[in-house]
């Protein structure tokens, strides 16, 4: 990463996107405040990290990538977070969230084969419209909820009361439908280069690496499992969390042994597995998944998986798909059965001492 001030400035947008998320969530007055400021604050460095980096002639390819990264990041979270709390539809967000997932994959898959990507204006103005248009909910949001307007529901979308909001978010629909299908023509000589040539290894590439969180310089197993713990972001229950698990080892039993055949064993890149320990470990119902709880395992989950205490190691040296997903179940297995004796004894305790007293 090249430190410089604008490239910070955007990370500051990746840091700010789970921040807003916790907050609008709340359902706090207070902090439903706040997350307005932190989405205004968050839209307003998307200029400010522009202007600084052509004032200070600090321009990068880095930053060329990072900034709309960041940009995609930061409102994606925003309208994901808003559909959980029932402003927007799910099916609208998913359309908004899928094109911006699927542009950042061309784009790597250009950065990979030194070619340019073709970027129209109208791609451009799309974020300008999305932060613009989440920032007129928000506000939406602020006066009605402190006007003691209720506008969480808890079976409908409270965007449909409102026809011109939701005429706008629709219109917000079809343009990225729009600016998806002209990035596609646009750049249509390396959609058809990827199809002849690297889909299906790509594919497999893009899942066992987590959508390309492997690919970090440093610290690729801790980020991909922190990329799992998303999930809890997601109205899963944990038998959803365990069927996502299951899913994830079934695929990664199937195609986790074509990527060693290209890549040798274990490449460093292959993350799928560190996702299915912590998905294990979330989808048993005994543990909560409230900040310590999730905390603590996430923690024990990496040192185990990290130090590998016997038989972990010796599965670890194993080669094959079986081997790569079995060390990283059983390190989860570890982690589950000490929060689940570290439970049992919160819960004993106090009977223990109340009889220690009784003495």
């Amino acid at each position: 990463m090249n430190y410089s001030l604008p490239n910070l400035i955007s990370f500051l947008r990746v840091l700010l996107a789970p921040l807003f998320f916790i907050l609008i969530c709340s359902k706090n007055e207070s902090e439903i405040r706040i997350a307005v400021v932190v989405f205004i604050i968050g839209a307003l460095t998307d200029y400010f990290d522009g202007w600084l980096a052509r004032r200070r002639k600090e321009v990068s390819s880095f930053g060329a990538f990072f900034d709309p990264l960041a940009d995609k990041v930061f409102t994606a979270t925003a309208f994901l977070a808003l559909a959980v709390i029932d402003i927007f539809p799910f099916w609208m967000v998913f359309i908004v969230i899928a094109r911006d997932i699927g542009t950042t994959l061309l784009r790597v898959y250009a950065d990979s084969l030194e070619r340019s990507i073709i970027t129209s204006r109208s791609a451009k103005v799309k974020t300008f419209l999305q932060m613009a248009f989440i920032v007129y909910v928000l506000l939406l949001i602020w006066f009605k909820f402190f006007d003691g307007i209720p506008f969480l529901k808890e079976s409908s979308t409270w965007l449909l009361e409102s026809p011109l909001t939701y005429c706008m978010m629709l219109a917000l629909t079809i343009h990225t439908v729009w600016t998806s299908i002209d990035y596609l023509i646009n750049n249509g000589y390396l959609v058809r280069y990827f199809w002849k040539n690297d889909a299906a290894n790509f594919t497999r590439i893009a899942f066992v690496s987590v959508l390309g969180v492997g690919f970090l310089p440093k610290m690729p197993g801790t980020f991909g499992s922190i990329v799992a713990l998303l999930i809890l972001f997601i109205p899963f229950d944990s038998q959803l969390i365990l069927l996502s698990a299951v899913v994830a080892i079934i695929i990664g039993l199937l195609v986790i042994g074509s990527v060693e055949k290209r890549h040798g064993n274990d490449p460093q890149f292959v993350v799928i597995d560190e996702v299915i320990g912590i998905w294990l470990i979330l989808s048993v119902p005994f543990i909560p998944h409230s900040f310590f709880w999730v905390i603590l395992g996430f923690g024990l989950f990496r040192l185990f998986d990290i130090w590998k205490p016997f038989p972990i190691g010796w599965l670890n040296r194993h080669k094959g798909a079986l081997w790569v997903i079995a060390d990283d179940v059983l390190a989860a297995g570890y982690t589950i059965l000490l929060l689940l004796l570290l439970q049992f004894a919160l819960m004993v305790s106090p009977l223990v001492l109340a009889y220690l007293n009784s003495l």
